[in-house]
């Protein structure tokens, strides 16, 4: 048995972990959606806005 909790607890390790920004998020896709809205809705810059999109998603992107 105690081999098999060690087995256990490498794969754990060796699992992808959630992205933190995914989790406050959801998505990028439903985030960027509701960016979308944001902005046709006129809440929100459409530069400025499209910048922090494009930015979220290459941090989603690169930070593991």
């Amino acid at each position: 048995m105690a081999g098999l909790k060690g087995l256990a607890a490498r794969v754990k390790k060796l699992e992808p972990k959630p992205n933190n920004v995914l989790r406050k998020i959801g998505s990028i896709e439903r985030f960027e959606a509701e960016c979308e809205a944001g902005i046709a809705d006129g809440r929100y810059d459409p530069a400025d806005m499209r910048d922090v999109m494009l930015c979220i998603r290459r941090w989603v992107v690169t930070v593991k």
